[in-house]
């Protein structure tokens, strides 16, 4: 049973919403990190298939669940509680070969040097140990994996880190593995308090805030509008003709390509948009055409005449 889903990342989101914003001479580095944490989202949603061919119908699973211990704070992609341990799963989107280097307690991917995979996951285990010990769940087993989702990549483990070898996978072979570690659980004690564990944690998620004009250093002021973006050629201006939009690009035609550019600006730019606010955001001069694509995307009216603004409804 899957108490939370997985969802976009909000750094993800908030950097692919600025794209549409941002000046010139932030799109590159900016493109950089919203393909990297894109490849990583595409990593744990491949994860989410392979978890599917785990019998876990007496399972409680909590999908990117983010915990604070005191003051540190510890993100986990994927908890899976039993009732004899809960695991707590790390997915890496790393290269081709990944060396786990126990002399010198580093790790590589394609010689290019990352954080410590090993290290975080002890991290995390710990620090998820002593959050469940004060609350009152000191005996509980944590178990870790850390699963490797791109197809093609190549393990190297130095001697120093074989005692961890079950523990670090390439991913078709994590249900396999999760069951023998169910196995070597089998004659335990089950944990009775397990599902009351799963809401606990699941009751303590803090979901992260991102303000990210503040973390690329851009202002409101630096921000471009350049009308509506081409979902085919990546264009943008796009043009309102006859209640629909089209390319002058690559004559792409859309009913739906303002709503990107919409959500977009209450994510990066402010909470509320205001009709003329709009008309700026997608290049257009009617503000009944403007009023009317704000309500048909459903959100809500505050307020009347030119002082009201609209807003995302509440999740």
């Amino acid at each position: 049973m899957i108490m939370k889903y997985r969802r976009k990342p909000v750094e993800l989101e908030c950097e692919e919403a600025l794209l549409l914003f941002a000046p010139e001479n932030k799109l590159s580095s900016l493109l950089a990190s919203v393909k990297k944490r894109a490849s990583g989202y595409k990593g744990e949603r491949e994860f989410d298939y392979h978890l599917g061919l785990v019998d876990c119908n007496e399972f409680r699973i909590i999908q990117d669940v983010r915990l604070i211990h005191h003051s540190q704070v510890f993100q986990i992609d994927t908890m899976i509680f039993t009732p004899k341990f809960v695991a707590i799963i790390d997915v890496k989107n790393n290269g081709r070969v990944i060396d786990l280097d126990g002399e010198r307690d580093q790790v590589y991917s394609d010689d290019e040097k990352l954080s410590n995979h090993i290290a975080q996951a002890r991290r995390h285990k710990i620090l998820l140990q002593r959050w469940l010990a004060e609350r009152g769940f000191r005996d509980y087993p944590v178990e870790f994996f850390v699963v490797y989702s791109n197809p093609k990549v190549i393990l190297q483990i130095s001697p120093k880190y074989e005692k961890h070898f079950s523990r670090f996978l390439l991913i078709e072979n994590f249900p396999f593995k999760f069951n023998e570690l169910c196995d070597e659980y089998a004659k335990c004690a089950a944990f009775e308090g397990y599902v009351v564990a799963a809401k606990q944690v699941l009751a303590g998620h803090r979901p992260k805030q991102m303000d990210v004009l503040r973390t690329w250093g851009v202002t409101k002021e630096d921000l471009v509008y350049r009308g509506v973006q081409c979902s085919e050629c990546n264009r943008f201006g796009m043009l309102r003709l006859k209640g629909m939009w089209q390319c002058p690009n690559c004559k792409h035609i859309s009913k739906h390509a303002h709503e990107p550019m919409i959500r977009a600006y209450l994510i990066v730019v402010d909470e509320q948009i205001s009709v003329s606010e709009c008309c700026k955001v997608l290049g257009i001069g009617s503000r009944f055409t403007a009023r009317r694509l704000l309500l048909h995307i459903g959100l809500i009216s505050i307020g009347s005449g030119r002082g009201g603004t609209y807003k995302l409804p509440k999740r």
